[in-house]
Formats: C-alpha cells, sequence, structure tokens
C-alpha cells in the first residue's frame, strides 16, 4: 500500500501513454447520485408542407430528439481519478525499466528509497523573519521575563560591572537582526523555486510543483522528523557537479546563465546539494 505525498500525473500519464499507445483517462459507473445535467441528440430529418393559412409552403427540418440524463458526482469523480492514477503508478513501474543501485546515470528511471528531508521556501519566507519572531517572543513568558530584567538594568544609572556584562547578554537574547539577513537570503530562494517545495531523498534533490502534492504544504513540516523511508520513483536529469555553480566569463554567458547557476550556488552553500548527488524529476514520492 502506497501512502503518496506528490504525484505528477500528468507525467506518468505521458509516459504510460507512449510505452502502450494511449491509456484510459475516464471511468464510467451507474451509481445514482444527486447532481444531474441533460444532453441533446438525435437525426435530423427534411420534407415538405403545403401552404395554408398559418404556413407557406416549403421545406422544413425537424429534429427527432432522443434525452437522456447524465447524472455524476465532482467529488466522487475525483476520488475515481485519483484511484486510477495511484494504479496508473504501480503499471508505469512496472512497464519501465527501472535501478535502485545508487549509481545513476542521466535518463535513467529510477526508485530510490531513503530519508527524506523537505525544504518549504515559501513557508520559509513567512515563518523566519524579525516581525513573525518579535510578536512570537512577545507572548513567550521567559523572553518577557527578560525584557522586564533589561527594562530595570537600563534604568540602573550606576551599575556595577557585572550587571553590565549582565545586560549585555540579555541584549543579545533578544537581538533578532540576524534575522532580516536570513529572511532575505529565503526570500531570494522562493524567488528561484516559485510554488516549489525541494524534497531530498538519500542522494537525489527533486524540485516539487505545489500543484501535485497530495499533502498540504503546511503538513509536510512533521514529514521531515518522521522515522519512515520515502521512495522516490522519478528520471535522473543530471549529476551535481561543481561546474554547475561556475559563472562563465563572457558577459553574455553570465545573463544567459545566472539564472540557473546561482540556485546551484545558494542551494550548495546550504548544503541542499552535494557535488555527487543527483537532481531527479519526480513522477511520484511515497511511503511504502
Amino acid at each position: 500500500m502506497k501512502d503518496y505525498i506528490y504525484v505528477d500525473t500528468d507525467l506518468a500519464t505521458s509516459y504510460f501513454a507512449q510505452i502502450n499507445r494511449g491509456m484510459i483517462s475516464k471511468l464510467l459507473s451507474n451509481e445514482t447520485t444527486s447532481d444531474t445535467g441533460t444532453n441533446n441528440g438525435g437525426t435530423e430529418k427534411t420534407g415538405e408542407v403545403a401552404g395554408n393559412i398559418a404556413f407557406a409552403s416549403g421545406k422544413y427540418t425537424s429534429k427527432e430528439v432522443d434525452t437522456f440524463s447524465q447524472a455524476f458526482m465532482k467529488s466522487s469523480s475525483e476520488v475515481v481519478e485519483n484511484v486510477l492514477h495511484d494504479y496508473l503508478i504501480d503499471m508505469l513501474i512496472d512497464s519501465i525499466e527501472t535501478k535502485n543501485d545508487g549509481n545513476y546515470n542521466e535518463g535513467d528511471f529510477i526508485v530510490h528509497t531513503s530519508e527524506i528531508k523537505v525544504f518549504d521556501f515559501g513557508s520559509m519566507k513567512e515563518g523566519i523573519s524579525k516581525k513573525t519572531l518579535e510578536g512570537i517572543n512577545s507572548i513567550i513568558p521567559e523572553m518577557k521575563e527578560i525584557r522586564a530584567k533589561i527594562s530595570e538594568l537600563r534604568r540602573n544609572k550606576s551599575k556595577q560591572q557585572s550587571e553590565v556584562i549582565l545586560l549585555k547578554n540579555l541584549e543579545k537574547q533578544i537581538d533578532l537582526s540576524m534575522f532580516d539577513d536570513i529572511g532575505k537570503f529565503i526570500q531570494t530562494l522562493d524567488k528561484f523555486f516559485p510554488d516549489m517545495i525541494i524534497m531530498k531523498i538519500g542522494e537525489t534533490i527533486s524540485l516539487c510543483s505545489n500543484a501535485n502534492l497530495r499533502f498540504p504544504p503546511a503538513t509536510l513540516n512533521p514529514i521531515n522528523s518522521s522515522t519512515r523511508k520515502v521512495t522516490i520513483f522519478g528520471q535522473v536529469i543530471s549529476k551535481v557537479i561543481k561546474d554547475s555553480r561556475e559563472l562563465p566569463s563572457d558577459p553574455m554567458e553570465i545573463l544567459s546563465k545566472a539564472n540557473t547557476v546561482l540556485p546551484e550556488i545558494f542551494l550548495n552553500a546550504i548544503n541542499i546539494k552535494k557535488d555527487g548527488e543527483y537532481n531527479v524529476r519526480p513522477i511520484a514520492i511515497y511511503f511504502e
């Protein structure tokens, strides 16, 4: 049984269709539901009518109409489609030659299982900021006590040396200026990866669109502390190497490659990406 975290249905459908020359995309059932719509269809017949008081003579066209009702429920339809898509992943894995030995080449399809780390810069941007942390500190009892002690020490004009040292230490504890720089750094990363979450599974790094997540982004944070291993099914794009972080010397090449090189530099600087790891295009990520 798979507990899906992420599924790129369009990509999975595309691969499966290429292998099998098309695939079923809809499932029809006869279940009775509450929402109905009417569709009309039929055949047209042409004839002639003689003139009289009400009608002029000439040809007429009539349609014999067959009316039928289609019943459907949107929520049920979505559930059925999700079931089909989930089973599609199993069929696709069975249809493609995959590797799981940790020694991958570009273009390899892999089924790789390991620990997971989730990096959501969009949520971090909102949560790690000086303004947010000041609001949190204002309601924490310990921080209130520290602020009260600081106010008391500052009012004392004839402080002893020990009190001066204590005041400086307490002021450091409530100093949040460093978070301004951290916040700006995270905002930059969020601009590089808009509406995406980075998932690192073992030695693989994947950019995951928020639109394909089965978990709401806010509920992904506990996964970082989970002891369960996660499996990624996807295709290797490239291997992480030092050259991918080097800006060219030509100004025109710098402009053309800066948008790809700078994210690599940032992710390497905070140890999310390391040389020898793999950039993977994810098809599905799941617990087993």
